[in-house]
């Protein structure tokens, strides 16, 4: 077992499991050693045996030492419910903090904010003012739809982030957090003022040229976006969200046609979906090719019944004179929706 011990603090984990292994064929029982295979399983990623010793050495030694490994591993392995269940089992009253800043985590990662809400105000009220609490605040208020608490803590976030800027080396990680978090925001000017700040110091790449699209594509500024898709193709041209940036940016360029295109190499690659349905059937609208325009919508409907795709559907066989399949589709879309004016004008223009 000190054989292994040594081997594991020179980082050789295979080694080190290798003593460890014929230590616990001796004593299966001996939870130092338990613990320490289990750390050098863990090293080497294969966390599912180390949460197997790990166990193994709690039940011989219920303790917060073992706790303690447990939730390391829970987290890894995205087990959050089993985390929080050791977590509060946690008695040392020295850990308190810790656990209440690992239980906020840990319910912010399982989803559940309003559990997750409390520990991280906690943790805050005893002095972590830090960057991570204030973004993880921002993503808990922003799924709790508090937009202005949201903004709070994710502005003080930034203001951090900014002051790291004077003083790290690389910038790189810290521009890349901080265009998320604008991103959530919705602020795309600001998101945009990033991107040009972090391509002064690095080669554009896929990633900020993705975030180039999607906030060009957000304020609508598609000749920007268009151009920032197809230099994130240059890239990766295996990514669906930026195929549909560039087939809806096509479209709202005139560029009916090759938005086509795009939205069918989509369907080839990803399948479709209302949305891709809905796109198709306003291109070819465009394009006066109401058939077709009609079936689009017709199979957007089918997916996902909307009165907007509905009243595209009927408004298309106006134009082909199909006059009882616009009344039926009309019909429709108004008892989805019985206060859309526009709905009613396509009535008139039918009967």
């Amino acid at each position: 077992a000190e054989i292994g011990w040594c081997h594991k603090q020179l980082n050789e984990h295979g080694k080190a499991i290798q003593y460890f292994e014929n230590a616990l064929l001796e004593d299966d029982r001996n939870v130092w050693v338990l613990s320490q295979a289990a750390g050098s399983y863990f090293e080497m990623g294969d966390h599912e045996t180390a949460l197997e010793y790990y166990k193994k050495s709690y039940q011989i030694l219920p303790d917060d030492d073992g706790l303690l490994d447990l939730i390391q591993v829970y987290r890894n392995l995205e087990m959050y419910e089993d985390e929080i269940h050791c977590l509060l089992l946690l008695k040392d009253e020295n850990l308190k903090d810790y656990k209440e800043y690992e239980l906020g985590l840990a319910y912010y990662y399982l989803g559940s904010y309003e559990e997750a809400l409390p520990h991280l105000l906690h943790v805050l009220e005893q002095g972590r003012d830090e960057t991570r609490i204030h973004c993880v605040l921002g993503d808990v208020y922003l799924n709790l739809q508090d937009k202005s608490k949201s903004d709070l803590h994710f502005n003080k976030a930034l203001s951090y982030y900014e002051k790291a800027l004077e003083r790290e080396m690389d910038q790189y990680w810290i521009y890349q957090e901080m265009i998320w978090i604008v991103n959530k925001q919705n602020n795309h000017v600001k998101k945009l003022e990033y991107l040009d700040q972090l391509t002064k110091l690095i080669e554009p790449d896929a990633w900020t040229y993705y975030h180039y699209a999607t906030s060009y594509s957000e304020l609508g500024n598609y000749e920007e976006c268009l151009k920032a898709c197809e230099d994130f193709f240059k890239f990766d041209d295996d990514n669906v969200d930026i195929l549909d940036i560039y087939a809806w940016s096509l479209c709202k360029s005139n560029q009916y046609k090759k938005s086509i295109d795009i939205l069918n190499q989509r369907i080839e690659r990803y399948g479709g979906s209302d949305w891709v349905f809905g796109e198709l059937g306003w291109n070819y609208a465009y394009l006066k090719d109401y058939k077709k325009s009609f079936d689009y919508f017709d199979k957007a409907a089918k997916e996902t019944p909307t009165s907007l795709y509905y009243a595209m559907a009927g408004w298309c066989t106006l134009y082909t004179n199909q006059l009882d399949l616009t009344e039926e589709y009309l019909t429709k879309a108004l008892s989805l929706d019985p206060n859309d004016g526009w709905i009613y004008s396509l009535f008139g223009d039918l009967y």
